[in-house]
């Protein structure tokens, strides 16, 4: 897996569906697993069509593979299907391996990844590349993929919808000034 091509991030994500209708925002900051400190916010606001009650908020973990420059997936439309169940923690088995991986722990941790540690930072690319694997993330397209970190949410939901969005990538954050020279040559701060 390049470290370059894929990107991590965490965020919240909330929504609700009464009867046939629904809406879903998620809204975070996302970083390249190659250079950290290369940033961006990220936001994907979606139309749900299906069926449901109720409504629930938590945090999320943002993953994006396949994707060398972020912008490229500015304004893009995105299609899924989504199935929420709130009425505690959802398990999967990719979730649980996740957490046998200390993923969520070092997600939670990454409020800001001018905090983050190497070793959550290891932590993280470590997991995605587990999942990068295991969910046959190995394509040539870009695939943005939203986990719901369990235990950091509320609300009381069930639905099945089809979800219709739109990506939207805010400019490029650089966390703090330094000389530091980025993979590319850039030097930080300049920009």
């Amino acid at each position: 897996m390049d470290h370059y091509q894929n990107w991590f991030g965490v965020g919240i994500k909330g929504g609700g569906t009464v009867g046939v209708v629904g809406f879903e925002t998620m809204e975070g900051y996302i970083a390249n697993l190659g250079y950290p400190r290369h940033q961006h916010e990220l936001n994907l606001s979606s139309l749900r069509l299906g069926l449901g009650l109720g409504a629930s908020v938590g945090m999320t973990a943002i993953l994006v593979f396949n994707c060398g420059n972020i912008q490229n997936l500015n304004e893009t439309q995105s299609e899924d299907w989504g199935i929420n169940i709130s009425y505690g923690e959802k398990w999967s088995d990719i979730v649980k391996a996740l957490a046998n991986l200390k993923f969520f722990a070092a997600a939670a941790k990454l409020a800001k990844w001018t905090k983050a540690t190497p070793s959550d930072i290891d932590t993280i690319r470590n997991a995605m590349s587990y999942f990068w694997t295991t969910a046959d993330m190995i394509q040539n397209k870009p695939q943005l993929v939203a986990i719901d970190i369990p235990g950091a949410g509320v609300g009381l939901e069930g639905s099945i919808h089809k979800l219709y969005g739109t990506i939207r990538i805010g400019d490029l954050i650089i966390s703090a000034p330094s000389t530091e020279t980025a993979p590319s040559g850039i030097k930080r701060g300049s920009m």
